[in-house]
This record gives C-alpha cells, sequence and structure tokens, in this order.
C-alpha cells in the first residue's frame, strides 16, 4: 500500500474523512478498517506490518541518553511508539514520533542529529511524512509498535487499537 493511502486508512480508523480520495478507495480503505477491527489478533499484526510498510521514511538515530527529554518535549515531533503516551509502555530512553518533511533538516541541527550516519543502536526514531497529524492517529503508532518487533510491544500495539 502507497504511503498516502496508508496513511489515509490511520485516518479512516480515527472516523476521520480523508480528503482527495476516490469512493472506490474509501471504500477498500473502510473494508481494511474492519478487517483490523475484526480478524484475529495474530493475522492483524501481520496484516498491519505488510499493509503499513511504506507509511513514512524511518530514520534511527542514536543520541546521548541526556539528550532524550528535549527531544522528546520538541513539538515538532509528534509522538508514537515508544513515546505514545497513550501506551503503557515506559520508555524513557527512547524518543519516537512523527516530523513534517520541511521540519526535519532544522529540527536535526537543533539537536545534534547525525541523519546520514550508521547508528548500531538508535534510540532516536524519527517517521517522516509531509503532514503529521496531530495527535498521531493509533493505527500508525501501532505499526511503529510491531515494527519494533518485541511482544511487549505488539501487545501495546493491540491495546492501541482496542484489540486486546
Amino acid at each position: 500500500m502507497s504511503a498516502a493511502m496508508a496513511l489515509a486508512l490511520a485516518e479512516i480508523i480515527e472516523d476521520r474523512r480523508p480528503e482527495g480520495l476516490f469512493a472506490s478507495q474509501l471504500s477498500r480503505l473502510r473494508t481494511k478498517s474492519a478487517v483490523i477491527a475484526t480478524r484475529p489478533a495474530e493475522e492483524v499484526v501481520d496484516l498491519i506490518r505488510a499493509w503499513m510498510a511504506s507509511r513514512a521514511a524511518a530514520i534511527g538515530v542514536e543520541v546521548a541518553p541526556a539528550d532524550i527529554t528535549s527531544i522528546r518535549e520538541d513539538s515538532r515531533l509528534l509522538p508514537s511508539g515508544l513515546s505514545d503516551p497513550r501506551t503503557d509502555l515506559a520508555a524513557a530512553a527512547v524518543a519516537e514520533g512523527y516530523i513534517a518533511r520541511t521540519d526535519l533538516a532544522v529540527f536535526a541541527d537543533d539537536h545534534f542529529l547525525d541523519l546520514e550516519a550508521e547508528h548500531e543502536r538508535p534510540n532516536v526514531f524519527l517517521h517522516v511524512v509531509d503532514t503529521p497529524s496531530n495527535p498521531t492517529p493509533r493505527l500508525l503508532s501501532a505499526a511503529d509498535l510491531i515494527d519494533h518487533g518485541g511482544p511487549r510491544e505488539t501487545q501495546a500495539a493491540m491495546h492501541l487499537l482496542g484489540r486486546a
């Protein structure tokens, strides 16, 4: 699924109507939304992983633990995944969220982030989109959690979607 369709699906799950879609696209996304709401959790995890794979460009960066707080408090980064306050995860040593493509370079400069370097143990996860929704739609945050791959994260994702 394209990034635009993945983001539109996330909006539909929030009961918002995405703009600029044909009726046939809207119908297919509503069907996918119903699948997420009704299929067994194990199947839903795999579907979300597949359908939401192209939702945003993802960048992982490693920073000093002392820098996490200022990154998390920056209003340009909309919390999701491990930083989503709607989850029960306490991941104080990590910052994760969505950021507008137009804000990325200045954000990186402000926080001294090297976006081009290879980072062995990233603790900042940036999901870059044209226009992030505030608050981050639950499906996007759930997809971010599922991408981390752990059972705690997957359980938190299902809880966020009302499936746990």
